[in-house]
């Protein structure tokens, strides 16, 4: 009774192994598959045909039909004095520190977002290999040595 209690218990934490190995290699392919799909250039080198013609369509359908060469300029002039009629006198544009900061702000995320998959990225890696992963800076005492310079 207890050799198939042990056979049985020992199959399990094999089973167990097989699965943790497997969540790994599967969590770092989501990780590498998911940067994939929200790059264009993956897109763009594997249908640049496709790619080709849907940038065409899109934009015969977003530039207007009638071009502003053709246009009749005063009835354009009017339309531009009409829009500015209807538009509100306290409503200022942002001013350029809100702009900036708003650039700022959105190229921050972006940065923290690329550090995340990084790291995600390094832990999945260190956890299938069983080790620790590398610091991504140098220790203290390697940063503090004086740098020689050579003749």
């Amino acid at each position: 009774m207890t050799d198939t209690s042990s056979i049985e218990a020992e199959a399990l934490q094999q089973r167990m192994q097989q699965v943790r190995t497997s969540l790994s290699v599967e969590m770092r392919e989501l990780a590498v598959n998911a940067r994939a799909m929200t790059d264009w250039r993956h897109y763009w080198r594997k249908h640049p045909g496709l790619c080709s013609a849907g940038a065409a369509v899109l934009g015969y359908l977003l530039v207007p039909a009638c071009r502003l060469a053709q246009a009749d300029v005063k009835r354009v002039t009017e339309d531009v004095a009409r829009s500015h009629m209807r538009m509100p006198v306290g409503s200022p544009s942002p001013g350029l520190g809100k702009r900036l900061f708003g650039e700022l702000a959105g190229l921050a995320l972006g940065f923290a977002v690329k550090r995340g998959l990084q790291v995600l990225e390094e832990k999945l890696t260190a956890a299938e290999s069983g080790a620790t992963p590398a610091p991504a800076t140098p220790p203290v005492s390697e940063r503090m040595k004086p740098k020689r310079k050579s003749l």
